[in-house]
């Protein structure tokens, strides 16, 4: 069960905004209101899902966020099975480390 439509990304509005849309790490940027994530001024291509990960994650500012916490805000009433997650964070860290190798 759980098809497309019953899967909703993070929206802006979702997102607790601090006043500053846009956070840097490392060589990157990521601009909260345009969901948008540059590494030295190029655009990182992203799923939204990964793009939402990224932002829960950076948004705590090196805390650290439970596997718990990252799957409800993740994907809210939609059950996911065990490996969603991991396999998530692994194209995450495909993705960024692909980029700030550059």
């Amino acid at each position: 069960m759980g098809g497309a439509a019953a899967i909703k990304p993070l929206t802006v509005p979702d997102i607790p905004m601090d006043g500053t849309p846009r956070l840097a790490f490392g060589a990157f940027e990521l601009d909260r209101s345009r969901r948008l994530l540059t590494c030295h001024g190029q655009a990182v291509p992203m799923s939204y899902r990964c793009l939402d990960a990224l932002i829960v994650l950076v948004e705590a500012g090196g805390a650290v966020v439970d596997r718990n916490e990252l799957t409800r805000r993740l994907w809210p009433d939609t059950f996911v099975d065990d490996s969603s997650l991991p396999q998530l964070i692994s194209r995450l860290r495909k993705a960024l480390a692909e980029f700030d190798d550059a």
